[in-house]
């Protein structure tokens, strides 16, 4: 059964991921590399900003992770 961006947001709430999470703590939560968030980021295909300064660290939005997650299901 597939699941709606709100079930996986809700399961990412439950996993711990913030509302905002940066790179390295959404991969962790996620089990995945960061190497993988940062090419989905570079590609368009998941959001990301800096929340102030050029040099700041790039946060993702939980809702912007389940929507990532939910256009690319496993296999």
């Amino acid at each position: 059964m597939d699941s709606t961006v709100a079930d996986i947001e809700r399961d990412l709430q439950e996993l711990g991921v913030p509302a905002l999470a940066g790179v390295k703590q959404l991969a962790k939560l996620l089990g995945i590399s960061r190497d993988s968030l940062y090419q989905a980021i570079r590609s368009g295909k998941l959001r990301a900003f800096r929340n102030g300064s050029f040099t700041a660290s790039l946060r993702i939005r939980r809702a912007d992770a389940a929507r990532w997650i939910a256009a690319h299901p496993a296999n």
